[in-house]
């Protein structure tokens, strides 16, 4: 599976989890089962957040601008 589902993956996950939710006792391995497809997409979200908020800082901390830091990226190249 992508790491980028389709919208239509997701609204069927989100369902299928809702209809486990519904349940009087929900069962945990089924749970965990519609749960997993959606993990490696959130995780690779959670690190190119992270990574921007590195970015950021580090522009922030050697006090140049974005164009600045772009720059120097591409000559480090």
């Amino acid at each position: 599976m992508s790491c980028r589902p389709s919208l239509h993956d997701i609204v069927a996950q989100l369902r299928a989890l809702l209809v486990l939710a519904a349940e009087e006792v929900p069962d945990t391995a089924k749970t965990n089962l519609a749960r997993r497809p959606r993990q490696p997409h959130c995780r690779a979200r959670q690190q190119r957040a992270s990574l921007m908020e590195s970015l950021t800082r580090t522009i922030d901390l050697h006090d140049m601008g974005e164009y600045v830091f772009v720059g120097w990226g591409q000559l480090v190249q």
